[in-house]
């Protein structure tokens, strides 16, 4: 039984336990290639820069910033030792380049500061950080197990409203992108599943699995998020450090099964079905000010014994 381990977040210099025919997943999880930084806009033009935060436009980062319908563009930086930090007035990620840990914080209140009225935001104020097909786990139905794994602190959190409507909401998620494989093209894709994992919501102490269409597109695919009831023990609050580990495996199963149920993944079986891509960060469609910090982010597939 050969198990491959895809570690995002440790110390630089951990050994990583991998199957001798495939590669370490996903490359660069201290981020010494640095990042493509997208603007607020999905058709603003982008900024490749370093590690250090330096413009770098012949550099190939396999990390994405994306401040999606911020006023702001991460357009400064700062350095710190061994952390790098790329902020503007309203959000900034800051990243420890020996380490991997990371830091995500979004100011809503600023954001939303001439809407301070809004029952509700849309379009809605995103961090996150991504990946794309450099994150490509094995066929699902050929693994024993594929554990996620995350260490994380709430690092701050504030509400300019007493009681906001459910409508708004601060969460910080991780998304993997499920795809279908094409049986007749193996190396196309024929449907797809934001598969997530809540690990923060301001709503709730501990949030229900959803299921439904992405109503932020108007021909938006299907989300399945496992919610936190499965995964934490204690709430989160401010200041203390919480894991996650869990074998995501039979929860892509129940995704696949409410999705044919309701008309997506069509034609797509578990056993046509791989991970390729990644984000993690904050959504925030609310009047919030939230940081989160990672210090571990793993995820470790097992093979199955055939």
């Amino acid at each position: 039984m050969k198990v491959l381990s895809i570690v995002f977040f440790a110390l630089c210099f951990t050994t990583l336990t991998v199957n001798a025919q495939s590669p370490p997943l996903p490359v660069d999880y201290c981020f010494e290639k640095g990042f493509l930084i997208r603007g607020p806009k999905h058709d603003d033009p982008v900024r490749v820069v370093d590690a250090q935060g330096n413009p770098a436009p012949k550099g190939k980062p396999v990390w994405t910033v994306a401040p999606w319908h911020s006023k702001g563009s991460l357009d400064r930086r700062e350095l710190k030792g061994d952390t790098v930090r790329i902020y503007d007035d309203f959000k900034s990620l800051s990243v420890n380049r020996k380490t991997g840990v990371f830091n995500m914080t979004v100011h809503g209140i600023r954001e939303y500061a001439d809407r301070p009225g809004a029952e509700t935001f849309n379009p809605w104020v995103h961090l996150l950080l991504s990946q794309g097909d450099t994150l490509k786990t094995p066929m699902l139905h050929t693994l024993e197990s594929l554990v996620v794994e995350l260490e994380f602190e709430l690092t701050e959190f504030r509400s300019a409203v007493k009681n906001p409507p459910d409508t708004q909401a601060a969460q910080f998620q991780l998304f993997l992108y499920l795809r279908g494989v094409d049986t007749e093209n193996p190396n196309r894709y024929k449907n797809f599943t934001w598969f997530g994992i809540s690990v923060f919501d301001n709503r709730k102490d501990f949030t229900d699995d959803y299921a439904a269409r992405d109503f932020a597109m108007q021909n938006g695919q299907f989300i399945y998020t496992i919610g936190s009831k499965h995964t934490l023990r204690d709430k989160v609050e401010v200041g203390k450090r919480r894991r996650i580990k869990i074998d995501i495996l039979p929860h892509v199963k129940k995704a696949l099964e409410i999705g044919h149920a309701r008309g997506f993944m069509e034609g797509t079986r578990y056993e046509d079905t791989l991970f390729d891509g990644m984000n993690i960060g904050w959504e925030i469609p609310g009047l919030f000010d939230a940081g989160m910090t990672v210090h571990r982010f793993s995820i470790t597939a097992k093979s199955r014994a055939f």
